[in-house]
Order: C-alpha cells, then sequence, then structure tokens
C-alpha cells in the first residue's frame, strides 16, 4: 500500500482502486441542461433515448423532478429506478 501525504495547500483529487467507491465517483447529470454527449457517462441511457429526453425537454420545458422522465417515451418506473442514482434536475 501506498500513502500519498500532500504539500500544505496541495490540492488533491482522491482515487480509489475500491470497486464499491465507483457508483460514488460517477458523475450526476444535470437532465434539464445535459446534451446528448453528456448522457453517455449514464449507464442506462443510449444516444436514442438521451435524444428523446432532450427533446421532450424542448417540447414541454424543464423538468421539475427526475420522476417526470416517465413521460419521456421508453422511460418507465424501473428504468427510472435504476436511472435516478445518476441523475438530477
Amino acid at each position: 500500500m501506498q500513502v500519498y501525504i500532500p504539500i500544505k495547500g496541495e490540492k488533491v483529487t482522491p482515487t480509489s482502486t475500491n470497486s464499491s467507491n465507483d457508483t460514488q465517483n460517477k458523475k450526476i447529470v444535470n437532465i434539464n441542461t445535459a446534451t446528448v454527449d453528456d448522457f453517455k457517462d449514464v449507464t442506462g441511457i443510449g444516444p436514442k433515448k438521451a435524444e428523446k429526453v432532450i427533446a421532450y425537454r424542448e417540447e414541454h420545458g424543464q423538468f421539475k423532478t427526475l420522476h417526470d422522465l416517465i413521460n419521456v417515451s421508453g422511460i418507465g418506473e424501473k428504468s427510472l429506478a435504476k436511472l435516478k442514482d445518476q441523475l438530477t434536475v
């Protein structure tokens, strides 16, 4: 094991080799501002679904809650349950 002690005032980005921390290190995507490219980091949303989310947002306005995603074709309650930890409004 190797321990790194930063110099006083040095900003350090934490790294982890523990796979259980992988979900904690994932980027949270804002569904009201995300582009198709931003959605590529979200497990369970491919380019087609990302385009549907964006099209819905452009047609109906910003999402008020994550639950509003079920109004997007192809996203139901089960999908939303899997996605909710990766998304925000």
